[in-house]
């Protein structure tokens, strides 16, 4: 599977996790902003396409010494969610509780962790 169409999986994973916690009244970061407010697909604050963004964050973090497999998954998730919502969320406190949210939700299902682990590969 080539690694667009693995992200637009992943993406796709992703909008549905978020809208089925919203429809079960969960509170998200668009809950307290308001979803009128961000930008949705903003572009980023570098040029870089999104699978090479994923691929020089994987890269620091083996660079680094991570080897674990979740920490992995959450940045990439963390890239994901930030492309959707715009890089101004990265340091609201319900942004990271809802990336760990969908990061936890989608490590749990195999189908899903299948598509992480294909985007963090080598």
């Amino acid at each position: 599977m080539d690694p667009i169409s693995t992200l637009n999986q992943a993406m796709q994973v992703l909008r549905q996790q978020l809208a089925e916690k919203e429809q079960r009244g969960e509170r998200t970061a668009s809950g307290r902003k308001g979803a009128s407010s961000m930008q949705p697909g903003g572009p980023p604050s570098t040029a870089e396409s999104l699978p090479d963004a994923i691929r020089t964050r994987i890269d620091t973090l083996r660079a680094a010494g991570v080897d674990d497999e979740r920490q992995f998954f959450r940045a990439v998730v963390d890239l994901l969610l930030l492309r959707e919502f715009g890089e101004e969320m990265a340091n609201d406190p319900s942004f990271q509780q809802m990336s760990e949210w969908v990061s936890e939700c989608l490590s749990e299902q195999l189908d899903t962790r299948h598509v992480l682990r294909e985007v963090i590969r080598d």
